[in-house]
């Protein structure tokens, strides 16, 4: 089992999951997610980051056109 430290590995992985959010619960688990993120890292830069991404994979799932 290897564990993830750093924050950069923890950013890769929470871009991960994001990518494979298919339905409203998975957006629920992405956000406790993206939270525990902000709170370990204090990085506002990285959270605006995912945080983008998980708005433009929400948007891609409920065909929402920008």
């Amino acid at each position: 089992m290897q564990t993830i430290k750093c924050p950069q590995e923890i950013f890769l992985w929470i871009v991960k999951i994001i990518q494979t959010c298919n339905n409203d619960f998975h957006f629920d688990a992405v956000d406790a997610l993206i939270e525990l993120y902000e709170k370990r890292t204090q990085d506002s830069a990285t959270t605006d980051e995912l945080k983008l991404i998980r708005s433009n994979k929400w948007n891609e799932i409920h065909n929402i056109l920008i």
